[in-house]
This record gives structure tokens, sequence and C-alpha cells, in this order.
């Protein structure tokens, strides 16, 4: 049995972590201030670029948890985590501004949602499912905030 100490999430990754919302959030704030196209687009732009970066990461996450697995060779685990980065790739090439938000949106939600589940097996600490529901939430918050502006 877990305790509560084991569930909570420390104040230097939460800390960190709550700073990585933070280009989510700027970005989605300037496409409602900025005026203009092409300042817009930037913005949208910028947000797609670190949410691609972001969502890699987590694939970067899972690789690191598969690998702490005791199975060797390839695993369902170290599949699955390359795809977080291909659809982070998949989702800069689409078109358009709204495009790449929503795939971006829709990988966020999908890991967020596994990682979540996955919280008491894999093998990342028990707090990291809690911090994850957290930033997912954030996140999907901030690509909504940046859709309702195009």
């Amino acid at each position: 049995m877990q305790s509560s100490e084991d569930r909570r999430i420390p104040g230097g990754a939460l800390a960190l972590a709550l700073a990585g919302v933070i280009p989510f959030a700027a970005c989605a704030a300037a496409l409602h201030a900025l005026d203009g196209a092409r300042p817009q687009s930037e913005a949208a732009q910028a947000l797609a670029a670190y949410g691609a970066v972001i969502l890699s990461f987590l694939g970067g996450v899972r690789w690191g948890a598969a690998l702490a697995l005791p199975r060797a060779g390839l695993t369902p685990e170290l599949a699955l985590a390359v795809i977080p980065s291909l659809l982070g790739w998949c989702a800069l090439l689409l078109p358009g501004a709204t495009q790449p938000l929503l795939a971006l949106a829709l990988g966020f939600a999908v890991f967020g949602v596994l990682d979540v589940r996955e919280g008491g097996r894999a093998a990342w600490p028990a707090w990291y499912s809690r911090l994850r529901l957290l930033l997912t939430l954030l996140v999907l918050g901030c690509l909504a905030v940046a859709l309702l502006a195009r």
C-alpha cells in the first residue's frame, strides 16, 4: 500500500512541470492578444512547435520507464514510447494553424489518459500519474483557449 507521502508530488518536480506550462499559456494568450494574421500565425506556430517538443519529451519518459522493465528487446512499452514523437512531428506537417493544435490536443489527451491509468503499474514514482493528470488538464486547457482564438 502506498503512503500519502509516496503520492505527494515533490516540490521541485511540480515547480519545473508548471514552468513548462508557461509557454503553452503564453502562446494561447498571445493568440487572443495579437492583431493581424501574421502575428497570430507565428504564435500558433510557436505553440505547435513547443507542443510537439513536449509530446516528444513524454515519449522519452515512457521510453525510460520501458527500459527499467526486466524484459529485453522490442516490447510493447518501447513501441508505444515512440508514438508521441511521431505524432508531434506529424502535427507540425499539417496545414494551417488549427489542425496541428487539434492533433497535439489529441496526443496529449490520449497519452495523458494512458499515463494516468498506468500510474500504479509503470516504472515511475507513484506521484507521477497525479502530476500527469494536472499537466494534461492544463495543457489541454491552453490548447482549447488557443483554438478558440482561431
